[in-house]
């Protein structure tokens, strides 16, 4: 059974920039990869890169006005970052989280892509900010 795996380091490039505390940090990412890689089953894999996912991908599942905001978060203060996530239910924003979530998402259309067209057998994908979908 050929299993592949997706992941990649700059997901763990964000953090909540005004409470180092909250529970969704690149701590979890990492500690799950750590985990992986010490019993082998990265070793075991077939490894996936992680792309950055197209507007056309994003827009599958979300509209272009909720795209558009969190694109620009790349270039806000953590002010502004700080206002944006107050509007959000259990989400914070950072410069760097819009393109940690292109590479969530275009990592995980690649690993579903390779099951269906049974190029791997199934996967697993470690990835981050957490998904809903």
């Amino acid at each position: 059974m050929k299993t592949a795996v997706v992941y990649d380091p700059r997901m763990a490039a964000y953090s909540c920039l005004w409470d180092d505390t909250y529970v969704e940090n690149p701590e979890r990412f990492l500690c799950v990869v750590r985990r992986c890689e010490e019993l082998g089953l990265l070793g075991r894999c077939t490894r996936l890169e992680s792309r950055m996912s197209t507007r056309e991908e994003l827009k599958m599942c979300h509209d272009e006005q909720l795209l558009d905001l969190l694109e620009s978060t790349a270039a806000m203060s953590i002010e502004q970052l700080k206002e944006v996530s107050s509007k959000f239910d259990c989400l914070y924003t950072h410069n760097n989280s819009w393109e940690a979530a292109q590479l969530s998402a275009g990592g995980a259309i690649d690993l579903v892509t390779a099951v269906v067209e049974g190029r791997v057998d199934n996967g697993m994908a470690i990835v981050r900010p957490p998904g809903h979908h």
